[in-house]
């Protein structure tokens, strides 16, 4: 017994041959449909997270900001304190005692930030690397 084979006849082999483009083509475009659109939604999956990870950072920074700030405040003020706490006590400021203090006031605020007064002319009188008396 012998396999018989049905031949297609020219005008069958044609259709058959644009049947089966048409077959591949529709599939590469579904294909290309689905990448693009694949692409698409990891683009916005990124935004999305870097648009999160922006504002997590700016909280962030915004909180660190704000402590800086208010330790500089609370040694500014507890500075301006001592300064008038001396002059009602005594009619000048005793600069060796607050020169010591300023220092001690200067290490609760960081490596970089410096505290300096100045008298009413705006000659700094009292700070860090200024010697008392000789300003």
């Amino acid at each position: 017994m012998g396999v018989v084979f049905n031949t297609l006849s020219v005008a069958e082999a044609l259709v058959f041959r644009r049947t089966l483009l048409a077959i591949v083509v529709a599939i590469n475009c579904l294909a290309i449909c689905v990448g693009a659109y694949t692409l698409y939604d990891s683009r916005q999956l990124y935004d999305r997270q870097a648009e999160a990870e922006s504002r997590n950072l700016a909280r962030a920074l915004d909180e660190n900001l704000a402590v800086s700030l208010g330790r500089v405040e609370v040694t500014l003020g507890s500075v301006v304190d001592r300064l008038e706490e001396e002059l009602s006590r005594h009619a000048t400021l005793q600069e060796v005692s607050l020169a010591s203090f300023i220092k001690r006031a200067e290490s609760h605020l960081g490596a970089h930030a410096r505290v300096r007064v100045s008298d009413e002319s705006g000659m700094v009188i009292l700070g860090g690397d200024v010697v008392p008396g000789t300003a």
